[in-house]
């Protein structure tokens, strides 16, 4: 991997986006540029999941945020061309050309909205790699969540209440870069969506749930701590006890206690003498 020359790699992103209207002879340009700053002698650590072996050419990050600031602009011109673009990179199976394909559609305007929620719905596929489609929530919602956040909610909204389990989880993670925006302040309407949830939580969305919970409570500790208090009090199904508890490390000292206090006693007693 060659050491990164910003005006070189600037230089670079300049004649990329000359290819803009022209997506085959883009993506082209494009994988060349990335083969420039591949690191070929990546090895992933023994800790990788085997889940995150994705084709990458691990490029270094500045290499990706200049050519999301480089975008941007041309999106704002060109937000059809921008959109053929996106289609065309996520055909290719790899995590940066999908990183890619996801930066466009998070800055597409909001003109091209219903195209970005298409996208999401369309490109959220069982057969998917999660990496691919936590970049895709991450970097693809930016302006929908921003601009729109109640239709970023609905969407939310529809796929957790439908029938597929694999929407249903999709539906959890796309949840999550919306509650961590820091533009977005409407926690009541996301506690709205997941009190019908957690009065039984499925088992095996244990993982996204303690995401979920724990995310909020970095946010707001006091509103996520008196949600859950209610959702207790309501009943101690084992899988929320479990939950609960797995998530008291995420909250302050003083809101641990409190939600201890109406955890089932056996549970407090199973901490006690661990």
């Amino acid at each position: 991997m060659p050491a990164v020359r910003l005006d070189q790699l600037k230089a670079s992103l300049v004649e990329l986006g000359g290819y803009f209207a022209r997506p085959v002879l883009f993506q082209r340009a494009l994988v060349e540029l990335l083969e420039t700053y591949a690191d070929l002698t990546y090895k992933p650590g023994d800790g990788v999941a085997a889940q995150r072996l994705v084709p990458s050419y691990h490029v270094p990050p500045i290499v990706l945020v200049q050519l999301e600031q480089s975008f941007y602009p041309l999106v704002q011109q060109n937000p059809d061309s921008a959109l053929a673009l996106a289609d065309l990179l996520w055909q290719k199976e790899n995590l940066e050309t999908r990183q890619v394909a996801a930066i466009l559609l998070g800055q597409l305007p909001s003109s091209h909205l219903n195209h970005v929620i298409e996208r999401l719905s369309g490109w959220s596929r069982e057969e998917t790699d999660t990496v691919y489609l936590e970049e895709l929530y991450h970097r693809g919602t930016a302006r929908l969540r921003r601009e729109a956040s109640i239709r970023h909610l609905e969407l939310v909204s529809d796929w957790i209440s439908g029938p597929s389990p694999f929407l249903r989880k999709m539906g959890l993670s796309l949840l999550i870069p919306l509650v961590q925006d820091s533009s977005f302040q409407n926690l009541p309407a996301v506690f709205r969506l997941l009190d019908p949830l957690l009065h039984s939580p499925q088992p095996s969305l244990q993982p996204i749930y303690i995401d979920i919970i724990t995310t909020l409570a970095r946010i707001s500790p006091g509103e996520t701590r008196y949600f859950l208090q209610q959702q207790l009090s309501a009943g101690k199904n084992p899988e929320l006890v479990r939950l609960v508890h797995r998530s008291l490390s995420a909250f302050p000292i003083e809101d641990q206690a409190v939600l201890r206090t109406v955890l089932p006693r056996q549970t407090r007693e199973g901490e006690a003498n661990r």
